[in-house]
């Protein structure tokens, strides 16, 4: 795993709320390290929440973009936001240097990227105006040139690749009270993106719908969430999400091994099947219908039949 939060000092790519910049520090990285099979992209202002989940690259084969979103969205209501880039997994291959390639198109600042951000309002339901972002246009691009991309991308829904703070903050203790990690879902969100939230930024927060005190006292109960899964292995815990303060809640000098056995498994959740996202439930039923998946192609192979396919 290579890790990185390398600060781009290049002017043209770190103006304030420029997702723009990840392609190029993405395209960078690829080829500095050409042994890394798989980069995640994770936005400055989102927060893993989920120590103990495990992200299911197994069921990633035959994918090179994985992002949060739905077809349904995507395709069919044409949303600016069916697809989200504060998030996603991209395998390092040739495949997705093209898809850079093509995903920066929009990007140049000036004109070009004036010009663009009219279209992509004209074409994208909800989307407010504003020059071209790079989240709008990847919903573009993939549903302009769907045939080309569409079969490499892995629309995730099955867990919060990219958690939305607002819905996601004021959860947390029942959470808490009812689930354990591992989930990454609703239950226990994977990741949670404070998008709209500019700390950061010359101590100023651009959005007038979210304060810069409502984004600081949800990165601290976030912060604080995902921190107690850690301090549980040692027996503490914070007095309260909006707390700093910790105190102890279990002995763990006792039987110390004991306490680190069950403090991790207290991480993994239950062994559960598989889920699959739910457009490739939908794939799987239409591909299955009438062939070797059948009610009677499962008997006829009971019975010694075999497909000469």
């Amino acid at each position: 795993m290579v890790h990185t939060t390398a600060r781009l000092e290049d002017p043209e790519l770190r103006s304030p709320g420029d997702g723009w910049a990840k392609l190029a520090l993405l395209r960078r990285l690829m080829l500095s390290h050409p042994e890394v099979e798989w980069l995640w992209w994770l936005d400055a202002g989102a927060l893993v929440t989920d120590m103990g989940f495990e992200l299911p690259l197994a069921r990633y084969e035959g994918a090179h973009l994985v992002v949060r979103g739905d077809s349904y969205q995507l395709f069919q209501r044409r949303a600016w936001d069916a697809a989200s880039t504060a998030s996603f997994l991209l395998r390092n291959c040739q495949w997705a240097l093209d898809l850079l390639d093509a995903w920066a198109v929009m990007a140049p600042r000036g004109r070009a990227r004036h010009d663009a951000g009219a279209l992509l309002t004209a074409t994208l339901a909800g989307r407010p105006a504003g020059e071209a972002d790079d989240q709008s246009a990847l919903v573009h691009l993939l549903i302009t040139e769907k045939e080309r991309w569409m079969d490499r991308v892995y629309l995730e829904n099955q867990y919060y690749l990219h958690g939305v703070w607002t819905a996601l903050v004021g959860k947390y203790e029942k959470a808490m009270e009812k689930h354990h990690p591992g989930y990454g879902d609703d239950r226990w969100p994977f990741v949670t993106n404070f998008a709209g939230c500019n700390p950061c930024d010359d101590g100023k927060n651009r959005s007038d719908e979210y304060p810069l005190d409502r984004c600081a006292s949800g990165m601290e109960r976030a912060f604080n969430f995902a921190d107690n899964q850690v301090l549980r292995l040692y027996g503490f815990r914070h007095e309260s999400l909006a707390s700093t303060e910790v105190r102890r809640v279990a002995n763990r000098s006792t039987d110390p091994l004991e306490a680190k056995e069950e403090a991790l498994a207290f991480l993994k959740k239950p062994n559960e099947p598989d889920l699959w996202s739910n457009d490739v439930r939908k794939n799987r039923k239409r591909k299955g219908k009438g062939d070797l998946d059948s009610v009677l192609a499962r008997i006829l192979r009971r019975l010694g039949w075999r497909s000469q396919c």
